[in-house]
């Protein structure tokens, strides 16, 4: 588990430092005069290269021969991957459909898949989505 900890921290700050750069590539609505759409970004993958790198040094420091994925665990890993597809579906529909809507629909199928209560779930979903929306449209005058 030590080595898959290790290549899959060297691989996300890779990742992260490809998607860091991508930020420089963000335009504005208007020629704004605020902090711009790169902001929110830029403070997300820092912080995440920031975590990888404090996992990256506990993996390098401990010597653990465990495995991975046990096998009395394989519905958390089934559960794992329907919530990556869903990520995964959400961010390849992105440019083709209004983003109130799949990011509703992608919000409900995380809460489904992580077994929320409906009615809560059909809430959060619907609410998180027009305040990320309205925060991204006035905001930081990104066009979603």
């Amino acid at each position: 588990m030590r080595i898959t900890n290790v290549s899959f921290n060297l691989i996300l700050l890779l990742i992260c430092g490809l998607l860091y750069w991508q930020t420089y590539n963000f335009s504005t609505l208007f020629g704004s005069d605020g902090i711009g759409p790169a902001y929110f970004p830029r403070l997300i993958i820092i912080l995440i290269m920031i975590t990888n790198i404090i996992e990256l040094f506990f993996s390098i420091k401990t010597k653990s021969s465990k495995r991975l994925f046990l096998i009395e665990h394989s519905r958390r890993v089934l559960e794992l991957c329907l919530f990556i597809a869903v990520i995964a579906g959400f961010i390849s529909l992105l440019g083709t459909l209004p983003f109130i809507l799949i990011a509703s629909i992608s919000m409900f199928l995380l809460c489904m898949v992580l077994k929320l209560p409906l009615i809560p779930s059909i809430l959060v979903s619907v609410g998180l989505s027009v305040v990320v929306h309205f925060v991204f449209i006035e905001g930081f005058n990104i066009m979603l």
